[in-house]
């Protein structure tokens, strides 16, 4: 029996450019992301030309704010170089306010721009008639909303995160949910969500792309969480924030994993202790798929994690990246 997984990277959610290389579809891949965020300013000032009062105040403190996240992505090789450089110096206060700057960059570019369409077609390449997936796992190391936010057009449930994660059998690193059904479809995020959680509850998700907030309350609300960060917990957790019990699951569910389909992700250095984790100890593993243009290279990094579990493992790369690959096992 076949047992397909997939492992997604920032490639996954790339989306379009323009050919001046805006953004018109998707998120920035991380290189992109200085560029990016001066763009969302500037359309931040065009679409809030009108702001006034407490909404204009709020609005100058989100521009500051990703201003100085451009700034430090401008000043690193990346800005998650410098979230790691603040998490060994254990520079907490800064270091929350880079996750906290990210996840408000994320949110407000995915309330802006339409999703990654290759998301589209994958869900509707594998809903079957009754709206249900194939039993696959997918691990995900994008923290942005791209699957949730394409499959909320094949949901009755609306644009409501919680909701769409328990449709989609979400199993996140940073918030408890009870979605660990083993037989059915599944997405684990393994580095959390560019989201906000409410403190008081540690329920209540801060979801601003549910269809209730207009531009105006996006802002305030997103104001709020900088003016009273103490009461919003981030939900983005990168790799090197330990949560053993979250990967102890993962590595449980993919055990038994044939086919590994791997799409726009190349293996980073800081990933590599879970990302061998993983793969290793997928007992039954005997294809992997890369999709990436640059797939010759990524393959290297691949065969480095295979070389110690000693598997004879067929090896496919895949250049042509218009569509997620869906192998014919599945």
């Amino acid at each position: 029996m076949n047992k397909i997984t997939y492992i997604l990277g920032a490639g996954a959610s790339y989306g379009e450019r323009d050919k001046e290389g805006e953004i018109k579809r998707g998120v920035p891949i991380i290189s992109e992301f200085s560029i990016a965020i001066h763009s969302l300013i500037k359309l931040l000032s065009e679409k809030c030309d009108g702001f006034t009062g407490k909404e204009k105040e709020n609005l100058l403190l989100i521009k500051d704010e990703l201003k100085w996240l451009s700034d430090k992505c401008g000043d690193y090789p990346t800005i998650d170089t410098y979230a790691k450089m603040l998490f060994i110096t254990q520079k907490g206060e800064i270091y929350n306010r880079v996750k906290n700057a990210l996840s408000i960059y994320l949110t407000l570019n995915q309330l802006f721009l339409p999703h990654d369409l290759r998301y589209d077609g994958f869900i509707a390449s594998l809903l079957n008639e009754d709206k249900k997936f194939p039993s696959i796992d997918i691990l995900t190391w994008n923290y942005d909303a791209q699957f949730e936010l394409a499959y909320s057009d094949y949901s009755n449930d609306g644009k409501y995160i919680m909701k769409l994660w328990e449709n989609l059998n979400v199993i996140s690193k940073t918030i408890t949910t009870k979605n660990k059904n083993e037989d059915v479809f599944s997405i684990a995020k393994l580095n959390g969500t560019a989201l906000f959680i409410d403190r008081q509850d540690e329920k209540t998700i801060i979801d601003i792309f549910n269809g209730g907030y207009d531009l105006n309350k996006a802002i305030v609300k997103i104001g709020e969480i900088l003016h009273y960060n103490n009461l919003y917990r981030n939900t983005l957790s990168y790799s090197w924030e330990r949560n053993d019990e979250f990967i102890k699951t993962i590595i449980e569910r993919v055990k038994n994993t044939t086919s590994l389909v791997i799409i726009g992700y190349s293996f980073p250095y800081v990933n590599r202790e879970i990302d061998r984790l993983v793969i290793q100890n997928m007992e039954y593993l005997k294809k992997i798929y890369i999709q990436d243009p640059f797939a010759d290279d990524i393959k290297e990094n691949v065969q480095a994690i295979l070389l110690d579990s000693r598997k004879e493992v067929t090896i496919i790369t895949k250049k042509n990246t218009k569509q997620f690959f869906i192998p014919n096992e599945l």
